[in-house]
């Protein structure tokens, strides 16, 4: 997930204190948004009393590692390359070393899964912002186009162009009910819409609570060398997330729902596709990069819909496989994630001391960033978004049980993915990385499309964020590589469109021959009348 709130270990554990959980949770369950209020409220005031106002910061440490990796392409990866001689993908351990470097004067963590902790411990944690800031950012938080804006703004080639690209935002229809998907579209110099019909897209997909603006650290290397070589970038804010519309999620539907669920996303998913005159185009054409539980929506999309695109670049999927050894759950984290009580309404229902708590993850999430303007800016963002009205982020427990383990693997489908995959988790990562390298070699041996497993060095679960170089080489390295398809399968395709239109000249001829022929038919037989 990009988020899962502990504020990066939990996802409802700052709503613990010394007060029993589970009757909690129960009032909360039962109780209207006015009353889950005056709750969360009640709760957080009553732990802050316990702690008081001693928030300590804690530092990251520096370091060294072994790095693993499996069929790497570039050095550019820091890691020795290994070649493969057969289908199934192997992993190597190289003796290569990286020395973990983390910014000192932040409180830079990695994510871990979602499994709950006590209050106590969270709130002895710093929560950087001021009380004054965070109420700033309260009065302002319904400007969340403008905290996208102001983000997007720190690029080189947004609003204004650059010499290599120019993009825009746009809002994307893809219903009758008003719903639309947030873009960011990169454009190479010179081409538009009426160009996509020639050139290659990639597609950069969130994951958990997150949005599009995510991405600020990779856009600029990937967009340029995608804007030198005709590519179009996408990146898009998924139904329900970031600054597209949130309709109402389904809660009626049970767990085992899960296909139904599913369909929320895949639906609007597909319906942009067709609004953006992209699945008309070639699927090779198409390369989608999704992290997290982005990258499960994607996989489950391409099942349903292997028309819209040949390859996907899984990055830190969520939904996988379950661990062998599964994390130990409170109880009342149990009853709490069951009831699909969101994180974000911590955010939502603590009025001003909102971006306050969130300062506590963005601390800790961006720290590694050495641009302050660029961490305060990503904070607002985060708060805007963690903030807004809540949607797709309920469709989280629908996959995921308590701790992160999957309801349902997708490793027990894996095999009906109809794309070519690569995998890409960071060392760190708190997914499963072994169930990953397993599903990674099912496609391999049971279906006829290739996929390829690579682990990045120091990174945890967000790997475009901890090893912003490492992640944005990776990607422009599967570009390369999806390039020497393209153009055999451009020509290919625009042969076949050829064909097609000289079968088409050929029968439009004939049918008109066969109508002047049945014409001069009659008239020879109203002549002999």
């Amino acid at each position: 997930m990009a988020v899962s709130f502990s504020f990066s270990n939990t996802r409802m554990a700052l709503l613990t204190s010394s007060v029993s959980l589970v009757p909690i949770a129960r009032r909360w369950a039962s109780s209207s948004s006015t009353r889950q209020e005056d709750i969360v409220k009640s709760v957080v005031a009553g732990a802050s009393r316990d702690r008081g106002n001693e928030f300590n910061r804690n530092e990251s440490t520096n370091t060294t590692n072994n790095i693993i990796t499996s069929k790497s392409k570039s050095s550019s990866l820091v890691t020795s390359t290994t070649k493969t001689t057969s289908t199934s993908t192997s992993i190597t351990t190289h003796t290569t070393t990286t020395t973990k470097t983390t910014a000192t004067h932040h409180s830079y963590r990695r994510s871990t899964a979602p499994s709950g902790v006590p209050l106590t411990k969270i709130l002895s944690n710093s929560f950087p912002l001021s009380l004054k800031e965070s109420f700033k950012d309260y009065l302002d938080r319904k400007n969340l186009e403008e905290f996208q804006k102001n983000l997007l703004s720190s690029l080189s080639f947004y609003p204004q162009a650059d010499q290599y690209r120019y993009s825009k935002i746009l809002k994307i229809k893809i219903d009758n009910n008003g719903n639309y998907l947030n873009e960011f579209c990169i454009y190479p110099r010179g081409k538009s819409e009426k160009d996509f019909k020639n050139i290659k897209h990639l597609i950069l997909i969130h994951g958990y609570g997150a949005g599009l603006g995510f991405f600020i650290n990779n856009l600029t290397e990937i967009s340029k060398y995608g804007s030198l070589n005709d590519w179009c970038i996408h990146a898009i804010d998924l139904l329900g997330y970031g600054t597209s519309s949130r309709p109402k999620f389904p809660h009626h539907l049970q767990y085992s729902e899960l296909e139904t669920a599913e369909s929320w996303f895949t639906k609007s998913l597909k319906a942009w596709f067709e609004k953006r005159g992209l699945d008309n185009l070639n699927s090779n054409q198409i390369l989608v990069c999704s992290h997290s539980l982005g990258a499960y929506i994607s996989c489950v999309t391409n099942m349903e819909y292997p028309q819209l695109f040949k390859k996907l670049i899984l990055v830190s999927p969520a939904g996988i496989s379950k661990p062998a050894s599964p994390p130990v759950i409170p109880q009342w984290f149990h009853y709490l994630w069951n009831k699909n009580v969101s994180p974000f309404a911590l955010v939502r229902y603590t009025g001003a001391l909102g971006s306050l708590f969130v300062s506590g993850w963005t601390s800790r999430r961006f720290g590694k960033l050495k641009n302050a303007k660029q961490r305060e800016l990503l904070h607002k963002y985060s708060y805007g978004i963690f903030n807004a009205p809540g949607s797709g982020e309920y469709f989280l427990n629908y996959v995921l049980a308590p701790g992160g383990v999957p309801r349902k693997p997708l490793i027990d489908k894996i095999h009906k993915i109809q794309c070519n995959l690569t995998w890409c988790y960071g060392e760190d990562d708190w997914m499963d990385l072994v169930g990953g390298k397993r599903a990674s070699d099912i496609v391999n041996e049971r279906t006829n499309f290739k996929s390829e497993y690579h682990i990045i060095p120091d990174s945890g679960h967000h790997v475009y964020l901890d090893n912003i170089k490492a992640f944005n080489s990776l990607v422009i390295e599967e570009m390369k590589y999806f390039e020497k398809d393209f153009v055999p399968n451009l020509i290919k395709s625009r042969e076949k469109e050829k064909e097609k239109e000289k079968l088409e000249a050929a029968n439009r001829i004939a049918e008109k021959a066969k109508n002047n022929n049945d014409t001069l038919i009659r008239e020879q037989k109203n002549a002999y009348a």
